[in-house]
């Protein structure tokens, strides 16, 4: 959990209920994958790179979308 803080700069903070309920949640759509059970570290899976991907880029669009529009009620 302090590693989601430490890659988010403080952005995020997760409690165990709910970064554990999350993973069981990602595991069970096959879109992370348990590396190390002991430490119990995770990756992405094939198809969580893809998914991952595609909503970085829809939501990409909606951000300079939003930003056209900002633009344009600026303008007047």
């Amino acid at each position: 959990m302090s590693k989601i803080q430490e890659i988010s700069s403080g952005t995020f903070d997760v409690g165990p209920a709910s970064m554990y309920t999350n993973l069981k949640k990602l595991l069970g759509a096959d879109l992370i994958e348990i590396t190390e059970v002991d430490k119990k570290s995770y990756q992405l899976t094939s198809k969580g790179t893809r998914l991952l991907v595609d909503e970085y880029e829809r939501r990409s669009k909606i951000v300079q979308q939003s930003k056209n529009i900002i633009e344009k009620i600026r303008r007047g």
